[in-house]
């Protein structure tokens, strides 16, 4: 019996010293992987920091253009997009412009031949009266017949002259607004941006158009358009923006400032403008957005008319309001002998426009080129 205690305490104590054995393998396995993790994170840390300043940079530019490249074929695809749904859009806008030219033309002609109807009656009536008063002075009744016709045509050049502007065009849907009320209407063009790509392909095909240039506003004011020339701006800066407007608008002469309150009222940045403009053959209309503009300095410098607004229409976005101020653009006309109204293409204003038809009776509508000044 007692042989057989002394050989089962011998049997649990080499079974406890297996269990403790196992246990430090665990441990000394645990303590090894410990110790290999903790160099592998120095490795690591010393790698992080073994970076140099000049390497990071290198890294860093090189996301950077990465970037840039995926960012630039982004806006390739959207310009792309852009061109292929205006193409899509404006082809019958095109097509409705052409058509409206035709039909104008043929109304110029059927008035040609209604004039020369009513000229070939009033020879006949002339005729019958010769024969009636047995009058053989043939001469005298040409002389008669021609001053009649020199005081019709002197009459008829003094008549009043207003000049509609419409700035902030950038659409083709507003062309065709604009067009669809059948007047001699100028259109001032926002020149290309991210908010407008087509703006300068959209101008093309009409037959005058301005540039509607945006110059650095009041503080006051906070929608300026993305590229908008400043006064602390430098010469070459404003002449390479100009000179991508040229390339933009090759046709185009004349442009006007949108916004420019500050801009036009400082002497330096007005001299840079007025120089880059020179260089690039265009005339500068003052929209006169403050009373304190060095536009009619520098274009007396630079020898060419001083052009500028004399009313905005649309301020306030009211039918009776607008039509008032197209009233007293008509007005000033008449006293002056031609004035320029700037409008905006809200439909309001284009509304009251279309419904003031019999405001125009005793007036002519040109566009800005056929401004007595520039004549």
């Amino acid at each position: 019996m007692k042989k057989r205690k002394h050989s089962q305490k011998k049997t649990l104590s080499k079974t406890n010293i297996l269990v403790l054995l196992s246990l430090s393998l665990v441990i000394t396995i645990i303590i090894i992987y410990g110790i290999i993790i903790n160099n592998i994170n120095e490795k690591n840390k010393n790698h992080v920091n073994s970076i140099t300043p000049e390497i990071r940079k290198n890294i860093d530019t090189h996301n950077n253009n990465e970037i840039n490249e995926l960012e630039k074929y982004r806006q390739e695809r959207i310009e792309k997009l852009s061109d292929k749904i205006y193409e899509e859009n404006n082809t019958n806008l095109y097509k409705e412009y052409n058509e409206n030219i035709k039909e104008e033309s043929k109304k110029e002609k059927e008035k040609n031949i209604k004039i020369k109807q009513v000229e070939n009656k009033s020879t006949v009536f002339i005729d019958k009266i010769k024969e009636k008063l047995k009058i053989d002075k043939k001469e005298e009744i040409k002389d008669l017949h021609l001053e009649d016709k020199k005081t019709k045509i002197k009459h008829s050049n003094k008549k009043a002259k207003l000049i509609l502007i419409i700035d902030d065009v950038s659409s083709s849907s507003q062309v065709k607004s604009i067009l669809s009320l059948k007047h001699n209407i100028t259109m001032s063009f926002l020149p290309p941006s991210s908010n407008h790509l087509n703006s300068a392909k959209i101008a093309k095909p009409l037959p005058f158009y301005m540039i509607h240039i945006p110059l650095q506003a009041s503080k006051a004011f906070k929608f300026q358009e993305n590229k908008t020339l400043g006064i602390n701006d430098s010469y070459e800066e404003i002449e390479s923006y100009v000179k991508k407007i040229r390339d933009w608008y090759p046709n185009g002469k004349y442009i006007n400032n949108h916004t420019g309150s500050r801009f036009t009222s400082n002497d330096k940045a007005m001299s840079r403008l007025f120089k880059a403009l020179d260089k690039y053959n265009f005339h500068f209309i003052d929209s006169r957005t403050t009373a304190k503009s060095y536009g009619k300095k520098y274009a007396k410098k630079y020898n060419i008319p001083y052009i500028s607004r004399n009313i905005f229409l649309d301020n306030n976005q009211n039918f009776f309001y607008i039509q008032n101020q197209l009233q007293k653009a008509i007005k000033i006309a008449k006293k002056n002998g031609v004035s320029i109204a700037i409008g905006h293409p809200y439909p309001i204003t284009l509304n009251v426009i279309k419904s003031s038809n019999h405001l125009f009776k005793d007036i002519d509508l040109i566009y800005l080129n056929a401004h007595p000044k520039l004549k």
